[in-house]
């Protein structure tokens, strides 16, 4: 009897979810918030000055570096479509 193997968790399932939380915090004002955002890109710059010399996808890269890296996608998505547009685009790929 062959054992179920579980299938690995997609790499942006945990950023996305601390980003709304962080997203929440935001717009309710917490200074945390944007701590917490700040800090986890700092990590990521510090293996990645510029986020474009480590593939976040390759199996020996820092998990500091892929979640770093998924908040500066995310962050520039709101900063481009507004607030929500994390959010908005997971709806689209839904349908």
């Amino acid at each position: 009897m062959e054992r179920y193997r579980r299938a690995p968790e997609p790499l942006w399932n945990e950023p996305i979810a601390t980003d709304l939380g962080i997203q929440v915090g935001k717009r309710l004002g917490m200074d945390e918030a944007d701590q917490t955002l700040e800090r986890q890109i700092a990590k990521a710059r510090k293996l990645d000055a510029d986020l474009t010399k480590i593939d976040p996808l390759a199996t020996d890269a820092p998990r500091d570096l892929a979640s770093g890296k998924a908040y500066v996608v995310f962050e520039e998505l709101e900063r481009r479509f507004g607030p929500g547009a994390l959010a908005n685009a997971s709806k689209t790929d839904l349908r």
